[in-house]
């Protein structure tokens, strides 16, 4: 029983709370550092991600608590400062809240299209293997580290895929953010495609390979065999690339002009047809714009890692390239997995290794959303005499068959629209001014959140007020002693 008061008055020690409060400044303030130096994905991997800041954070929440019991807060005497402590609880609740069941995400839309599909803010490893017949998908939310450490590797994993009584093991090695890509030559590669794409006053490398799914506005670039073209959104374009009989074709589902580089001479080919693509091109698919760098029938990626700076660790939407090994039944294959973190999507890499056909991505996941935006009109407003905008909004409708419900709102700076559980807020447009970005908030820790908020600020009011607090005590102490310097 000693012991346990022992154990007791030592986790519940004064002494014991503030070393956890100034440890929990430190770290937070060290990621303050980390992010504002690598990044919020570093910053994430190395602590807000980790199991560790959870262990941290439960201890504060089990400290608060006990501290709570142990001075009896409850009693009415007290109220104010248990009111205090109690809004406490409810901003770990609802951060927890915010942590497990939240997530944040990305729309894009173009003027007269509809959307209901987010891409995640939160990187994803996306496992999927399959044998012909059955087929197993994994995932997990994986921000990697553009540093590491001489002592600790802090993006180190490993994720265990079962089927049919075999075990897949995807095992990081190795992580390099900011990378440019080319492609060459490789016994036992695949179709690969690597192109310079443009749209607006955007531009950037991008490879193509069997599985690779591209959208760019109301442009959707795939590699694959033209199929199924009754089931494609009416709403959008699309622009397949496919190999047959040892070459490369395009298959555009509208109108597409090329243009030599050598004369200038340009081509227009009507959509629905099989086009030879060539490279020396300057191809334009609406304002969709690419040339072909090079196309090889047998391919690999190869990485060229960009300068190591701080605008490099810091970019957002940077090309990284992530190594992993991996292991089945005593094979063992090296993969790279190209992508650009949470709120865009990765690149597919399909593997064959033994039975199994492996397609793996490192991205944003795509979450689908119980309702339907539609883009009806971007406004952008700029400074008289200039192209500087002052502001910008997007009109959207709001389409909800489920509940039956339509309606029109306007999004723009301060005026968020909130629905079904969702906030959407004006985040960024597209170059030519013709598309919109939202970003998506699902926050059901919110309410929680805010009612600590309250309680917060109430026990603050009334512990100011209270003449048994130690601030009423001080108070009153000196009002005594005014008096008495007054006789």
């Amino acid at each position: 029983m000693k012991y346990i008061d022992l154990i007791w008055d030592i986790i519940f020690s004064l002494k014991t709370t503030i070393f956890l409060l100034l440890f929990f400044g430190l770290v937070v303030g060290t990621a303050t550092f980390i992010e504002n130096d690598f990044g919020r994905e570093t910053a994430y991997a190395v602590v807000y991600g980790t199991k560790w800041f959870e262990i941290l954070i439960t201890l504060l929440v089990i400290n608060l608590v006990g501290n709570i019991i142990k001075y009896k807060m409850w009693k009415l005497s007290k109220l104010p400062a248990f009111i205090f402590h109690f809004s406490f609880l409810f901003i770990f609740i609802g951060a927890g809240m915010t942590r497990y069941l939240g997530y944040e995400g990305i729309m894009h839309i173009r003027e007269g299209q509809q959307e209901n599909k987010i891409y995640s803010r939160d990187p994803y490893l996306q496992i999927e293997v399959s044998d012909g017949k059955k087929s197993v998908k994994e995932d997990r939310i994986l921000y990697m580290a553009s540093v590491q450490s001489d002592f600790m590797n802090f993006n180190h994993f490993k994720e265990k895929v079962h089927i049919n009584g075999d075990r897949l093991i995807v095992e990081y090695k190795n992580f390099i953010k900011g990378v440019d890509i080319d492609i060459q030559e490789a016994k036992n590669g695949e179709p690969e495609v690597l192109m310079k794409v443009t749209m607006g006053m955007g531009s950037e490398t991008l490879v193509l390979k069997e599985g690779s799914h591209e959208e760019f506005g109301d442009i959707v670039v795939l590699f694959r065999y033209p199929s199924d073209l009754k089931k494609l959104d009416k709403n959008k374009k699309y622009l397949f690339v496919f190999v047959k009989d040892g070459k490369f074709y395009l298959y555009p589902t509208g109108k597409i002009t090329k243009m030599s580089m050598a004369d200038r001479k340009i081509t227009t080919f009507d959509g629905n047809k099989q086009i030879p693509l060539e490279r020396r091109n300057l191809y334009s698919f609406g304002n969709f714009r690419f040339v072909v760098r090079k196309a090889l029938l047998n391919a690999r990626e190869k990485v060229v890692p960009l300068p190591r700076t701080k605008d490099v660790f810091k970019a957002q939407n940077i090309l990284s390239a992530l190594y992993l090994n991996l292991y089945l039944n005593g094979i063992k294959k090296e993969v790279i997995l190209l992508g650009r973190g949470g709120g865009s999507a990765g690149i597919p890499t399909n593997v064959k290794i033994n039975k199994y056909n492996v397609k793996l991505v490192w991205g944003a996941k795509i979450i689908d959303l119980p309702f339907i935006i539609k883009l009806n009109d971007f406004i952008v407003r700029k400074y008289p005499g200039s192209n500087k905008p002052s502001s910008y909004e997007s009109d959207v409708i709001v389409i909800d068959p489920k509940n039956n419900k339509k309606f029109s709102y306007k999004i723009y700076m301060n005026h968020p629209l909130n629905y079904g559980g969702f906030k959407f807020f004006q985040m960024s447009y597209d170059p030519d001014e013709k598309g919109t970005v939202l970003s998506v908030n699902h926050d059901p820790g919110m309410i929680p959140t805010y009612i600590g908020y309250t309680l917060l600020f109430l026990g603050l009011i009334l512990n100011i007020f209270n003449p048994k607090s130690r601030f009423g005590r001080t108070l009153k102490s000196l009002t005594g002693k005014k008096k008495g310097e007054e006789k």
